[in-house]
């Protein structure tokens, strides 16, 4: 009976200790509107004209994906980004958008590493890159709200190109105005 009553004693700061420790990251959905490729179209009427572009809508994508805070880049690694899948992925979002490029991180598989903007719209992918084995860090063209990580080579298989928008409430896209 002493016994249990000193590992209890021994064992309750440790649960206690583990309950307030928060959460590193959540699982969510997301889904990907992939950027339609232009399709190049020559009626009869055009024949000996300039060709004229139209794009097909594509079907959405949906992940499965991990979303860890702006911490996660200060980690010593991710691991869950060594078992990526086809439809799932690690995304470490920003309080704001950033200027901060993609960094060396401790992960030796490849992956997709997507730059997101504040509208959710991918401007930059860095395909099959092995966050160990870079050089130098890979400047990013505007501020950044998310990187999303991808299973390497997902992004050429599922069409997902720069313009391609993401759809998840931590995005905001500005609304449609004709003129």
């Amino acid at each position: 009976m002493k016994l249990c009553i000193a590992i209890l004693c021994i064992l309750m700061p440790a649960f206690a200790a583990a309950q307030n420790t928060p959460l590193v990251f959540r699982r969510e959905s997301m889904t990907i509107i992939p950027k339609a490729p232009p399709v190049k179209v020559l009626t009869e009427e055009d024949e000996g004209k300039e060709e004229k572009a139209e794009t097909q809508p594509t079907d959405p994508l949906v992940f499965n994906i991990e979303v860890r805070g702006e911490r996660a880049m200060r980690l010593e690694g991710i691991t869950s980004l060594t078992r990526l899948q086809d439809d799932t992925g690690v995304m470490i979002m920003f309080g704001a958008p950033i200027d901060l490029p993609q960094m060396k991180l401790n992960i030796y598989t490849p992956v997709d590493a997507l730059m997101v903007d504040e509208e959710g719209t991918i401007f930059q992918i860095m395909p099959e890159l092995i966050l160990g084995h870079m050089a130098e860090d890979v400047p990013n063209r505007k501020p950044v709200l998310a990187f999303l990580y991808l299973k390497s080579g997902i992004c050429a298989e599922k069409g997902i190109r720069p313009g391609s928008r993401i759809e998840h409430p931590y995005f905001m896209p500005k609304p449609t105005v004709l003129e």
